[in-house]
């Protein structure tokens, strides 16, 4: 392509690109074997390349008996398969805080099952490499590696020494999802041991296979932050600090032939879920200022798709989406909570502007596999998106003294908040507010305590004047400009064609999101026929058909006003 063109999908975002940055995180983490494929491919194509790992973890099930009980998960109604070694972290901070003698010893033993699970995988990663010549070399290169990290028993900065030397609950505190260990004057993060490990196992693995690695090397400036974690309640000035030392690292590996391994934590980040995503964007970030070229590569088993390809066999490849509505598709709270990136990560990216490709990293990017997330000027092109999300439960508050009164639904916003129970929507009329929430749930305590609030507050009392509904769901029509008449009808439609009833309606002035509340049961026959009405039939044919319909419906109006 012209490179001095603007890349309209993810294949041609990558053929513009000379720098690549990547975070490969969840499943894909512990597949060695597929990212050291990807990067030599990269590599040998001359692209410059960060890569930021998470902690390793599997679905499969040969890991499963390595799982503690105290984090087996539950999914679905079902045991979660594998093992997650960031939990099993968590895990051992958790009972770090007691600090009695049975709570040491059993964080011992999860440390011991981690550095199983991870030998054990790259026992199997290794087994299977064809191209790894010296295997037992290599295996006892990343078991010393695993050992002198998690389990050595003879190596004094490992987390198993770190568990025996633990007597004071003290010494480990938590910092939002990040969990801090102060020992011998140091301060390390027991939650990024994960991250940091990965790094070192990769950097050794990417080496076996001819690959150039560099480390990022900036732990030296850790010591300083973490201590001063508790001061500091504007992170900003942290995180610039950090960019500038990543800056000056990221250009100097980019201007040789190395390739920049990294964990997928740093500090403050870490404090938040989604940690990972964010330090994919800081890195991004960082790199674009002296590689202003530079695209952040999101490694899913899907690009973004116009509906779960798991539950509608015919969704289709969105090839391509704005920052704005990447941000309506992924958002935690009001948003449809896809997954794909962190909320927090996309927002670092957009304001640098910066683009994102979602790929499948075991298939050879194409137009039509891949999605890019970059900022453009949208023409009208209808709902491109159907998905859905389960909420909690929905509210209504109806009393005629809500009339004219400006104050309530910013109290009310407050009020809910104050008992971890955000509102997501609301929708007033003459005489009421419906809220849907996306935390919490509608406890016999919360109605007691609202029912005596709205009382005290406002005089409204009554068996009827609260109602909620539990057991529903979200659906959300998302397009990048939905700019077109007839896209509302047409959901309403699809929605009536399919026996749903819709309890409440949403749509801002954006024209990009519109939402519908429905019963949690009807949410998968909603979606199939919403995505069979907007994305698998055939426009011209579905206009046809209705106007069709409208001049068999204006006659018989016109039949029913002359008799």
């Amino acid at each position: 392509m012209n490179h001095s063109a603007t890349p309209t999908n993810g294949l041609e975002a990558l053929e513009a690109s000379c720098t690549y940055v990547t975070k490969v995180g969840g499943e894909n983490a512990g597949k060695f074997r597929m990212n050291a494929a990807s990067a030599i491919d990269r590599h040998e194509n001359g692209k410059g390349q960060i890569i930021a790992f998470s902690a390793i973890r599997s679905v499969d099930t040969r890991y499963s008996s390595l799982s503690d009980p105290l984090v087996i998960g539950i999914e679905g109604g079902k045991v979660k398969s594998g093992f997650n070694t960031t939990s099993h972290l968590i895990a051992i901070a958790q009972l770090l805080r007691k600090a009695d003698r049975a709570s040491i010893a059993q964080a011992e033993g999860i440390a011991k099952k981690i550095a199983a699970f991870l030998r054990q995988l790259l026992e199997a990663e290794i087994n299977d490499d064809a191209e790894i010549r010296n295997r037992e070399v290599l295996l006892s290169e990343l078991n010393t590696c695993i050992a002198s990290f998690i389990d050595g028993e003879d190596h004094p900065y490992s987390l198993l020494s770190k568990i025996r030397r633990t007597r004071d609950p003290l010494a480990v505190s938590q910092t939002g999802v990040d969990w801090i260990m102060h020992s011998d004057d140091e301060y390390v993060s027991i939650t990024g041991i994960g991250e940091r490990l990965s790094q070192e196992l990769y950097a050794k693995y990417f080496k076996a296979k001819s690959l150039p690695v560099a480390g990022l090397q900036i732990e030296h400036a850790y010591q300083g932050i973490y201590r001063n974690l508790d001061q500091e309640k504007d992170t900003s000035a942290v995180i610039s600090y950090m960019k500038s030392l990543l800056q000056k690292r990221i250009s100097a590996i980019l201007s040789t032939d190395a390739i920049g391994v990294t964990g997928g934590y740093l500090p403050v980040l870490g404090t938040e879920r989604g940690y990972s995503d964010k330090t994919g964007a800081l890195l991004a970030d960082a790199a674009s200022v002296d590689y202003p070229d530079t695209v952040y590569i999101v490694e899913k088993e899907f690009p973004l798709m116009s509906a779960d390809p798991k539950r509608i066999p015919e969704a289709r490849t969105v090839q391509r989406m704005t920052h704005f509505l990447a941000r309506e598709l992924f958002g935690d709270s009001r948003g449809a909570r896809a997954g794909s990136l962190h909320p927090a990560a996309l927002d670092m990216l957009s304001r640098k502007k910066i683009s994102i490709v979602v790929m499948n990293p075991e298939q050879e990017p194409t137009p039509t596999n891949t999605t890019l997330v970059q900022d453009f000027v949208t023409e009208p092109n209808g709902v491109e998106i159907i998905t859905s999300k389960k909420i909690p439960f929905a509210l209504q508050i109806s009393d005629s003294s809500l009339v004219d009164n400006p104050e309530f639904e910013a109290d009310m916003i407050q009020w809910f908040h104050r008992h971890n129970t955000p509102i997501q929507h609301i929708a007033t009329s003459e005489g009421t507010a419906s809220f849907t929430f996306h935390e919490g749930s509608y406890s016999e305590e919360l109605q007691r305590d609202l029912l005596a609030h709205l009382q005290n507050t406002y005089g409204i009392a009554g068996a009827n004047c609260v109602k909620h509904q539990d057991q529903v769901a979200l659906i959300y029509c998302l397009g990048n400009n939905m700019n077109r008449p007839g896209q509302a009808a047409k959901a309403a439609t699809a929605l009536d064609f399919a026996g749903v009833d819709i309890h409440f309606i949403n749509q801002g002035l954006n024209e990009a999101v519109m939402t519908f509340l429905v019963s949690s049961q009807d949410a998968d026959r909603a979606i199939q026929m919403l995505h069979d009405i907007f994305i698998t039939l055939n426009d011209e044919l579905y206009l046809q058909l209705q106007r069709q319909f409208r001049e068999q419906v204006l006659a018989a109006i016109k039949s029913s006003h002359q008799k």
